[in-house]
């Protein structure tokens, strides 16, 4: 039969289209009992229906209720097949799903919830607390970190140091020529043997051309001392014996301190007694050596000189000319104050000095000093007994100065009077002139023996004083040296009898001596 018939066999028996059978109820989850079939039964004959059925050879036609329940059949067939399917895939999914491993957990810190604690029966018993701790107090407040310092400023060489304190204590270029010249004099006058002879220098003068002065020409007898003088002048200059323009000449010149002193310590010219100006002069002479090189050759060679003069030195506290045991003590104030000033070399280059011959010099320069004037007494006993002026004056006062116990207001005094007799050109010149005519044999108020007394202690001083002093006499000594000649770079001697025993050698030493003070350490 077609769909066209059947749907007209429908309409003729008012039955409309078969509705979609309702979905079959879920089946439930748990698998079902295994299914346990009977055994099979014995066949029975076949019972004669009661319905008579068709006739053998005659088709037969279903009935209008038949045909309606194989078109029921036929439709919900297909649709319980459709859910069964559906239920087996819903069931796989469920499955594979609680096999599946668990979620990763989120990122980032959850919030959960504390588990409650389930109540125990009876009496609750109280939870033990760990101990509460306080919490640590605050740190102190921390302060910024300190910013580092500033680089320091680039080390300066030797030399740099010298010119920068030369400039700063009132030295200039002229001064610094005058030195250099004087030092050229000085080593073109050097005897091979390296001392600088008291008189006999001209012997290396040309032929036509001496450097000689016949009113002054110096005494042999003071070599040692001049020699140390003129080594003093080197060192003061900044020349060492093992390096610089000068280093031979200055090695020389130590060597032969060294080879003419005794094993007792005394400096002294062949066969002849020592003079303790020249064992003053040339004991400072090896101390500043030693200072400025470390030499263990001038190191003792200066503590014996210094020991020497410890062990000569006067009850009173002084030295003089000579010592000898049948002439009543003289106590002289211009030796002992180079044997003072040699002491300050001796502490300064680290020897040891006796605290016993430093303590009677400094009782003997405050007894000789005038407290109402602030002068010092030359000597008690002749020559020169009761002689003062501004160069002792000065030379007391630089030596109570390193000395100790120096009294403010005699210090005050001793400067005023060393200022009242500044160094003077026309005024030298004129003391000259009449030292020449055996007018008198010592000019107390300009000589050049004063001028370095005057500023080893106006240096010391230091001050608007000092400027005083360096004005007036810096100009006056670069005026002065000869620059013609062979003389050259020289000063003339005095006619004095400081200049007939020193010569041009101790001149033009102490010339050079004064002018290298700029470079020396206050």
């Amino acid at each position: 039969m077609n769909e066209d018939n059947l749907r007209r066999l429908y309409d003729r028996l008012g039955i409309g289209e078969a509705p979609a059978s309702p979905p079959p109820p879920p089946l439930p989850l748990s698998p079902p009992p295994p299914l346990t079939l009977p055994p099979p039964a014995e066949a029975e004959p076949p019972k004669e229906s009661a319905i008579p059925g068709p006739a053998p050879g005659e088709e037969q036609i279903p009935s209008a209720l038949e045909r309606l329940v194989q078109t029921k059949v036929a439709v919900s067939v297909p649709l319980l097949v459709v859910s069964i399917a559906a239920i087996g895939l819903a069931l796989f999914i469920i499955v594979r799903h609680s096999d599946a491993p668990p979620a990763p957990p989120p990122r980032g810190p959850v919030a959960h919830a504390p588990t409650p604690t389930p109540a125990l029966p009876g009496p609750s018993i109280p939870v033990p607390h760990p101990p509460t701790t306080p919490d640590p107090p605050a740190p102190p407040p921390v302060d910024p970190p300190t910013p580092p310092p500033p680089p320091p400023p680039p080390s300066l060489t030797p030399l740099e140091i010298r010119i920068n304190r030369i400039r700063q204590n009132g030295g200039t270029d002229q001064s610094e020529s005058a030195v250099s010249r004087g030092l050229d004099w000085l080593a073109r006058h050097q005897a091979d043997t390296g001392e600088w002879e008291g008189m006999l220098f001209e012997r290396l003068c040309p032929k036509g051309d001496s450097c000689q002065s016949k009113a002054a020409p110096g005494d042999q007898a003071y070599t040692p001392g001049v020699t140390g003088l003129a080594l003093l002048a080197f060192l003061g200059a900044g020349y060492a014996p093992a390096e610089g323009l000068y280093a031979k000449n200055v090695s020389r010149g130590l060597a032969w301190l060294v080879e003419r002193q005794d094993t007792d310590g005394g400096i002294r010219v062949t066969g002849g007694e020592v003079n303790f100006y020249n064992q003053a002069v040339a004991t400072r002479a090896l101390c500043e050596a030693a200072a400025a090189t470390g030499d263990e050759r001038f190191r003792g060679a200066a503590q014996k000189a210094l020991d020497y003069l410890e062990g000569t030195q006067f009850p009173d506290g002084g030295w003089t000319y000579w010592r000898d045991a049948a002439v009543p003590e003289r106590n002289d104030a211009s030796i002992t104050g180079w044997a003072v000033l040699a002491m300050r070399a001796g502490q300064e280059a680290g020897l040891r000095v006796s605290p016993d011959m430093r303590s009677r010099a400094r009782d003997f320069f405050l007894r000789r000093t005038d407290a109402t004037t602030g002068e010092v007494l030359y000597a008690e006993r002749d020559p020169g007994a009761g002689r003062r002026g501004p160069g002792l004056a000065a030379l007391g006062f630089a030596c109570r100065n390193w000395l100790g116990d120096e009294n403010p207001d005699v210090a005050r005094l001793a400067v005023a009077r060393i200022l009242a007799a500044l160094p003077d050109g026309p005024k030298y010149l004129a003391a000259q002139e009449k030292a020449a005519r055996k007018e008198f044999t010592f000019s107390l108020e300009q000589n050049m023996a004063g001028w370095y007394y005057g500023t080893e202690a106006m240096f010391r001083r230091g001050g608007a004083d000092w400027l005083v002093w360096n004005t007036a006499l810096r100009g006056l000594l670069v005026d002065r040296q000869i620059r013609e000649t062979h003389r050259a770079g020289s000063w003339d001697p005095e006619t004095s009898y400081i200049g007939r025993e020193g010569g041009r050698v101790f001149s033009t030493a102490i010339g050079v001596l004064i002018l290298t003070i700029y470079a020396r350490e206050r």
